[in-house]
């Protein structure tokens, strides 16, 4: 299926008898170069911003390969707007009428006998779809998208190791930490997580912004509870703080927070939290602050 918008761009959709569903877009005025891939990022109404690569067929088409699984078909399905970052632009496309299109475009595909009828459910033709999350005042998808890509780009400096940039469906689950759930962009690694929240209009508020998670922290501490301050010359416009949880069974939460103010005038809180048991001493993210040392001053 497909459809063109004003903007002179062409959205399509494909879904074979694997399961296997891509997205593709056309214009007549690009000059793409056939064979060459472009990290995207995603964003549907308040859910999650999902990242994927597309593929450039020839000189003005692309496609993306988007992971089987029903809660991204979902979004598609009941969600309004799709926002694609690529480099500094954005594509902005309306979904109104997809979801009757989508679900012609699965029975096509059923017709085409797929593995199992459990892989057919799977999709949730007529499961309801969970709502998206509330948006964060001020926050909008093409700021969530330019947040996206900031930490994709600090995650390649190779500062950090073994990271993955979790997608809306891992992000999503009942099992995550609210931290997880409601951050712009979220990452894991073997023994932590990392966490990309928005603070619109906080830059000159940085310091409130800074006692308000500690406080936070200390409210949701069911053991005892320890904060601080990591001053950092080198980082001269961004706050550092850690806070620290431990509880009677000796599990103990190590939580790092940077802020960084950014020019339009909102806050980017970062935070990464490691749970470890006994003696193990916290370490400090020093790859993350070495990222952002070059991220932020290219240093």
């Amino acid at each position: 299926m497909n459809a063109s918008y004003n903007s002179g761009t062409s959205l399509f959709f494909a879904i074979d008898k694997e399961l296997k569903w891509r997205i593709g877009f056309a214009n007549q005025k690009w000059n793409l170069k056939a064979g060459q891939r472009y990290d995207i990022a995603y964003v549907i109404d308040n859910f999650p911003v999902n990242t994927s690569s597309a593929i450039a067929i020839n000189d003005d088409f692309a496609i993306a390969e988007l992971p089987a699984t029903s809660d991204i078909f979902q979004q598609f399905r009941v969600g309004r707007m799709f926002v694609v970052r690529e480099g500094n632009g954005f594509l902005r496309f309306s979904l109104n009428g997809t979801s009757r299109a989508l679900s012609s475009l699965l029975a096509c595909a059923n017709e085409g006998k797929l593995r199992t009828a459990s892989d057919y459910r799977a999709f949730g033709t007529t499961r309801q779809a969970v709502a998206p999350p509330a948006p964060a005042q001020g926050v909008t998808a093409e700021e969530k998208l330019e947040a996206t890509q900031f930490v994709a780009n600090i995650l390649s400096t190779g500062e950090l190791r073994d990271y993955k940039i979790l997608t809306s469906s891992e992000t999503n689950k009942p099992s995550m930490p609210d931290i997880v759930r409601t951050a712009a962009v979220a990452w894991s690694a073997p023994s932590s997580f990392g966490v990309l929240h928005i603070v619109p209009n906080g830059a000159n508020n940085v310091d409130t912004l800074v006692g308000g998670v500690i406080g936070s922290d200390a409210e949701a501490c069911k053991g005892t509870f320890a904060s601080g301050k990591i001053p950092d010359a080198d980082l001269p416009t961004m706050r550092r703080v850690f806070t620290t949880c431990s509880t009677d069974n000796e599990d103990t939460s190590h939580i790092e927070y940077i802020f960084v103010p950014r020019p339009n005038g909102s806050v980017y809180r970062f935070g990464t939290a490691t749970l470890f048991s006994g003696d193990k001493p916290k370490v400090e993210n020093q790859g993350l602050r070495e990222a952002l040392k070059k991220a932020v001053f290219n240093n």
